[in-house]
């Protein structure tokens, strides 16, 4: 299209100046286009400016800078985006070294692609020439080119796409995953081809070649159901059995598809999730071989009640902990938790983190007011501490909490979201404290079998510090 404006012109020119080599007298020929690019010149499209613009294309065109497709020749895919358009230029790399070009394709983007982020325009350019130009290197390797550095770390072959990654960016994956390519970055002064094409889209919108989906499937031992298995359970079916004399072998087709009888959806459902891919990738296997009424509603009905899926689905890869420094002096930092319920009683516990010494509580409520009346009991017997590490649970968090805390001097921390063992010390002491509670039980009450707990705990060398916690703390022994 005609360039409107300085901006469309400087693309176009950029791309002529791109291949350059192979125009002859280009200098000559762009001049009217180039004095549209003085500061002093107001724009102004000339009749001369038009034939300037008519005759470069037609130059470019019938030029030696194109080449004919050769299947010896390594080939080049160069692709870029602009806000409004996509473009791509499919070359060969001469013996010489230079690049030729074999095709151009741009396209404007629609109302919701133009919404994407800068990375999800630049992702679609290379889908788009992809599928633009699939009879050329589809089973070939080739080197695509991108001026968007991120994207060659996404689609390289090394790191992958994250598993938080949007959807659209997963599918545009494994739709590149089909074919043989290296990735490489190129900085945009030199990405003017593509550049070009993408800032001076063409406005009608070319229908895109259809590319054959393909997929690949495992070997199995033995197929979930069989063909005679479908003709006996069609033959038994009230419904299909009354059509099952137009089908030959016995099979009712709907198109290229079996029809499969009631009684064997299920095994048939439980082969399809048996890689445990999601319900998008279930529908497009089910649609290239099987079918019946409401199968898309079974199949995501199956993706959903699926407990190992829903088990891990969606959770994010958690950061690795990082230790906790040791404390030069008892008391200094201390992990506080609520454990519970413990036969029917909640548990506040605080664990120092020098000595291992811990406190238990039996709390009637976990409101911020009891807690903070049993940390002031605490307080009074050992001091406040420096540092006060717990998690996000609402009475940790509130106001209340907050003016203790600053009134008695203590930094407040809290452990991350979802990730308990940020505050290991108190967490690995509750898991322990439940355990000898749960094997005690006949050995006298609650309390008894608490604080008998708690003595020898105290007064047994901790794994970590080899002494015990009394005598961290007291500088002695209990007896």
């Amino acid at each position: 299209p005609v360039p409107k404006n300085v901006s469309q012109l400087r693309s176009f020119l950029g791309l002529l100046n791109y291949y350059g080599r192979f125009i002859p007298n280009i200098a000559t020929l762009l001049k009217p286009l180039h004095k549209l690019l003085c500061h002093e010149n107001n724009w102004k499209w000339t009749s001369e400016c038009q034939e300037s613009f008519r005759k470069a294309k037609e130059t470019l065109l019938v030029s030696n800078a194109l080449t004919h497709f050769d299947p010896a020749l390594p080939i080049q895919l160069a692709c870029d985006a602009s806000p409004y358009g996509v473009g791509a230029v499919l070359s060969h790399i001469m013996p010489n070294g230079q690049k030729r070009p074999i095709a151009f394709a741009s396209r404007s983007l629609n109302k919701a692609e133009a919404n994407y982020a800068q990375i999800e325009r630049e992702a679609l350019s290379i889908v788009f020439g992809v599928r633009k130009f699939y009879q050329y290197i589809f089973g070939r390797k080739f080197t695509l080119l991108t001026d968007h550095r991120p994207l060659t770390a996404i689609f390289g072959p090394h790191h992958g796409i994250p598993a938080l990654a949007a959807s659209r960016m997963q599918r545009w994956a494994l739709l590149l995953s089909a074919h043989t390519y290296d990735i490489k970055y190129r900085k945009s002064e030199l990405h003017g081809n593509a550049d070009g094409l993408s800032r001076l889209p063409l406005a009608d919108r070319v229908k895109e070649a259809k590319v054959a989906e393909l997929f690949y499937f495992s070997q199995v031992e033995q197929a979930p159901i069989t063909a005679a298995q479908v003709r006996r359970g069609t033959r038994n079916d009230s419904v299909l059995s009354r059509v099952v004399d137009i089908v030959m072998t016995g099979c009712l087709l709907w198109g290229r598809r079996v029809v499969i009888p009631p009684a064997l959806r299920k095994p048939v459902l439980k082969q399809l999730h048996v890689g445990h891919c999601g319900m998008v990738r279930m529908k497009e296997i089910a649609r290239s071989y099987f079918w019946w009424p409401g199968v898309d509603g079974q199949i995501e009905e199956k993706a959903r009640t699926c407990t190992s899926c829903q088990r891990i689905h969606n959770l994010p890869q958690l950061a690795p902990l990082q230790p906790w420094e040791y404390p030069e002096k008892p008391w200094h930092r201390i992990h506080i938790d609520f454990a519970g319920p413990v036969e029917d009683k909640m548990l506040l516990v605080v664990m120092d983190a020098h000595s291992k010494w811990p406190e238990v509580a039996i709390m009637k409520s976990t409101s911020a007011e009891k807690t903070i009346e049993k940390l002031e009991e605490m307080f009074s017997r050992f001091g406040s501490p420096v540092q006060l590490v717990s998690d996000n649970g609402p009475q940790f968090t509130s106001h209340e909490m907050a003016t203790f805390l600053q009134a008695n001097g203590v930094q407040h921390i809290t452990s991350s979201p979802y990730h308990p063992a940020t505050n290991g010390f108190a967490e690995r002491f509750v898991q322990t404290m439940k355990h000898a509670l749960k094997v005690s039980i006949g050995q006298g009450t609650f309390h008894q079998r608490l604080h008998s707990f708690l003595l020898f705990y105290r007064s047994t060398p901790h794994a970590t510090t080899k002494v015990s916690p009394a005598f961290l703390l007291f500088n002695r022994e209990l007896r």
